[in-house]
């Protein structure tokens, strides 16, 4: 027989504290994971052009339309409107005040004329404000006479 010793047999693994480690991560990583928020960047890039001519429309403009208890605000459109108007309105805003959503469909239909190609309006609704001002406001900013106006909503906290 050979002179070299054969390897001792190593015994069965022992994966006890293995099963510990991942017994003990999973609620861990489980709970973390309701934790973590995603971040998202709001970025509105210009169109690509291929023969280098500005963009239809002029510049990219983001409007948000701020829903406060006693006011609407509409923010973005400065560039076409010269300031960001703001609407004031009865207590409990547009659920109530009709003459308020009149307003604010008038402002709407001014920079549509001025930008037919912008489609999306940002809502920013206040922490206090009902449910039915928000919709109220949501029905006025989709379209006018059957006509649209900002058809796609966007919901910022």
């Amino acid at each position: 027989m050979s002179d070299r010793a054969r390897p001792a047999s190593r015994g069965a693994l022992d994966l006890l504290p293995f099963m510990n480690l991942v017994t003990l991560l999973i609620p861990l990583l489980l709970v973390a994971s309701q934790l973590a928020e995603l971040a998202v960047i709001d970025s509105v890039a210009p169109p690509i052009i291929a023969d280098g001519t500005p963009a239809p429309g002029g510049p990219p403009v983001q409007l948000r339309l701020e829903i406060a208890p006693a006011a609407l605000t509409l923010r973005g459109a400065e560039s076409i409107l010269g300031e960001a108007p703001r609407i004031a309105c009865q207590p409990g805003c547009a659920a109530v005040d009709p003459a308020a959503l009149g307003r604010l469909q008038e402002l709407l239909q001014q920079v549509k004329a001025a930008r037919p190609d912008l489609e999306e309006l940002t809502f920013a609704p206040g922490a206090r404000i009902p449910f039915s001002a928000v919709v109220a406001v949501l029905d006025a900013s989709r379209e006018v006479a059957g006509q649209p106006l900002f058809p796609t909503a966007r919901f910022a906290g």
